[in-house]
């Protein structure tokens, strides 16, 4: 089964990379009323260094992955689509931060609970710094 998508809003003037040496920030949230894995697919052109920021008010723990990927359109299991670092848990009812310095051209921000937890948002933050 695909992931659940998670569409990223930018927080900031949406220009593209290319057009900006501006730092992104990307916002995107879900219902945490399931098990299925919520993916956010980001663009940042090959930027290293950013943070991911995950708010879970929900009542279980929210497991976070995150991938590089050298296709936009990339899924986890695919060829060019490469685990960074190790998983991380943002803790029922709490948030938690994690940062990374490897340089993809495009990143998968991979979340899910092991129970179905009570359907409150859980909202996701990237910040990449500028380039």
């Amino acid at each position: 089964m695909a992931d659940t998508p998670i569409v990223a809003a930018a927080l900031s003037k949406d220009l593209a990379n290319l057009q900006s040496r501006e730092a992104r920030y990307q916002k995107g949230s879900y219902p945490a009323d399931d098990t299925d894995y919520h993916a956010m697919k980001l663009n940042f052109n090959g930027r290293a260094g950013f943070l991911i920021h995950v708010d879970n008010p929900s009542d279980k723990d929210v497991l976070v992955n995150l991938y590089g990927m050298h296709t936009v359109d990339g899924e986890v299991g695919d060829t060019g689509v490469i685990q960074i670092g190790a998983l991380f848990t943002s803790p029922a009812g709490s948030a938690i931060s994690q940062s990374t310095t490897d340089p993809y051209p495009f990143y998968l921000v991979r979340c899910n609970s092991a129970v179905a937890p009570d359907g409150k948002t859980v909202t996701v933050y990237v910040n990449c710094k500028e380039a």
